[in-house]
């Protein structure tokens, strides 16, 4: 019996080569000793170690530390009946269990102690990954319902959006006008706020717009780090950000990645200023990208020691209109907006936060 096992060899995305290896399992001692020791810890019973561990190939032991009669490992001898029906019941219901069929064993109370606790325990194992299932089925439930009504709130907000965007054209131009006419006269500061509130509704339409917006990004193999430098470039000379230190720990070379490269520096303009908004005094910004090639993907931190995010509130923040800022400090259309980004490009957004330490957003894109 042999394990065996392949890894990718990658230049940048680029498959190069396969690294290939196998271990004969037959009569492999290190291996099956070096088990038992992180199972059982070198316990025993009465003088007695308490465990034993082999690998059979059909019902013929290639590996293993019981012994026979004489003291020597019982390599190639058959496995008893007492232990080879918990064992095959044990396959058959694997066997289920990888179908989706949760099915539990029966205990027989004739079976040896190890018998039954090997029992128990996959009874045990099973309940624990149908509680796992039920879980992220409802999760992923929960999910497939958020999607849809960002979607039904999207279509609403464009025909909305577009209906009114031209009757606020002609009000803020008028009251610019009018602004212009009655400078030094009682009705100037009354007017001034006419103007900067028609500002504010114009500000929540464009960003409704680009919640709603349905068009495909215009995509183009974009390398992260650049677009990351070139947001901060501009972010490091607002008055925002003159109190807070930002560090950059960029992994080179990363993987290069086909995306909107105007969405994703919206992406990380919009976090930064959040970051910058929850330490209104000084903090620090860290901006971190790394690959996992595991998984196929490329990664995006985004991390500031501010304020946080209450517990009650984490579940709300990707919600359209949802702020915590002040009047006229914000729409609450930044993170919905950049949550619908992330999910155009094929790629997932996460949030760690601890009120009074820090809020750390996560992104992952799928490479090329």
């Amino acid at each position: 019996m042999v394990i065996k096992i392949a890894v990718p060899i990658k230049s940048g995305s680029r498959l190069t080569g396969v690294l290939y290896a196998a271990v004969l399992l037959n009569n492999n001692t290190e291996f099956i000793d070096r088990f038992k020791r992180l199972v059982f810890k070198r316990e025993k019973l009465r003088g007695k170690d308490i465990g034993t561990t082999p690998i059979f190939l059909g019902d013929i032991r290639v590996a293993t530390n019981v012994v026979d009669g004489a003291g020597r490992r019982a390599i190639g001898t058959q496995v008893s009946e007492e232990v080879y029906q918990p064992v095959k019941r044990l396959i058959a219901a694997s066997k289920e269990m990888a179908q989706g069929i949760y099915h539990r064993i029966e205990i027989d109370p004739h079976d040896d102690d190890d018998a039954r606790n090997l029992g128990q325990a996959f009874n045990g194992m099973v309940e624990a990954i149908e509680e796992r299932d039920r879980e992220l089925k409802d999760q992923a439930a929960r999910t497939i319902l958020k999607f849809e009504k960002l979607a039904s709130i999207g279509r609403l907000a464009s025909g909305i959006t577009h209906k009114i965007n031209n009757p606020l054209t002609a009000v803020l131009t008028y009251s610019r006008l009018l602004l212009e006419d009655m400078k030094g006269t009682k009705y100037e500061e009354d007017l001034t706020v006419i103007r900067d509130e028609t500002m504010r509704c114009r500000g929540i339409v464009r960003g409704l717009l680009d919640f709603a917006r349905d068009t495909k990004p215009e995509r183009a193999l974009s390398d992260l780090n650049l677009i990351i430098e070139d947001s901060l470039r501009i972010l490091e000379k607002h008055v925002s950000f003159q109190n807070i230190e930002i560090v950059k720990a960029l992994d080179r070379p990363l993987p290069r990645v086909t995306v909107d490269p105007g969405e994703i520096r919206s992406v990380i303009n919009n976090l930064a200023v959040n970051a910058a908004d929850a330490m209104p005094n000084s903090g620090r910004l860290t901006i971190t990208t790394s690959a996992e090639p595991e998984f196929g993907m490329v990664v995006i931190s985004v991390a500031d020691t501010g304020a946080g995010i209450s517990e009650e509130n984490m579940c709300k923040i990707f919600g359209p209109f949802f702020t915590t800022k002040g009047r006229g400090q914000g729409t609450g259309l930044g993170l919905a907006m950049t949550y619908g980004v992330i999910q155009r490009h094929g790629g997932l957004i996460s949030v760690e936060s601890n009120v009074g330490e820090g809020t750390k957003f996560t992104i992952k894109l799928p490479p090329q």
